[in-house]
């Protein structure tokens, strides 16, 4: 009686760190496939170390979709025959910058 009592609200603290860790696996899985939503239910309850990581999913995907952005609208503006192109290299940091200096070096 007393011991189900105790143990039931950790129970229930349990399962919603089981389902919110699902969810951020999924959505690191469709990141890796380059499907860039981050859908996790209840996040704007979410404390300390998990509002930290879904923070940083979030940051992660924004960066990936300007760098995607980038290189779509570098493609594009070659596919029209302009190899006249600025690429603003110092916007990108680590392998991002490398990408982009690889991209100025090939136009």
């Amino acid at each position: 009686g007393a011991w189900l009592e105790i143990l039931a609200p950790l129970n229930s603290v349990a399962q919603a760190l089981e389902e919110i860790n699902s969810e951020i696996s999924l959505t690191l899985q469709n990141i890796s496939q380059g499907i860039f939503e981050v859908k996790i239910s209840g996040s704007q309850n979410l404390k300390g170390v998990y509002k930290e990581i879904l923070d940083n999913l979030k940051k992660l995907v924004t960066r990936f979709q300007e760098v995607i952005e980038e290189i779509q609208q570098i493609s594009e503006t070659i596919l029209e025959g302009n190899l006249d192109i600025q690429i603003e290299t110092s916007k990108f940091k680590g392998e991002y910058q490398n990408l982009m200096i690889m991209l100025k070096k090939i136009i």
